[in-house]
């Protein structure tokens, strides 16, 4: 089967995806820039279980402080954030969507 990455970038990307995590934090009070990892655990980590999922795989997988670590389809980047800020560690996001890495960046 040949894989289109264009239409895999189209399925996940979201038109104005910045825009309606912004508004969202608006609407329930949060300031953009008083924003936390935790404030945007449930968009940033929307893999299957979340947060804890992300929390039991860096610590299964034994890596140490200050390791320089890839993560292939980061999106957001909720767990690259969560993994470097736990580890003090240097973590690279790469994801086929633009719209994500974006996000990601702000």
């Amino acid at each position: 089967m040949k894989i289109n990455i264009n239409d895999i970038r189209k399925y996940y990307g979201p038109v104005a995806l910045q825009e309606n995590i912004e508004s969202a934090l608006i609407t329930i009070g949060k300031p953009v820039d008083e924003i936390t990892i935790d404030d945007l655990a449930v968009v940033d980590e929307f893999h299957v279980r979340g947060q804890a999922a992300t929390n039991e795989l860096i610590e299964a997988a034994g890596l140490l402080p200050g390791s320089k670590i890839l993560d292939m389809g980061c999106g957001l980047g909720g767990s690259a954030r969560r993994l470097a800020s736990r580890l003090n560690c240097q973590v690279t996001g790469v994801d086929l969507s633009e719209e994500y890495v974006t996000c990601a960046k702000y």
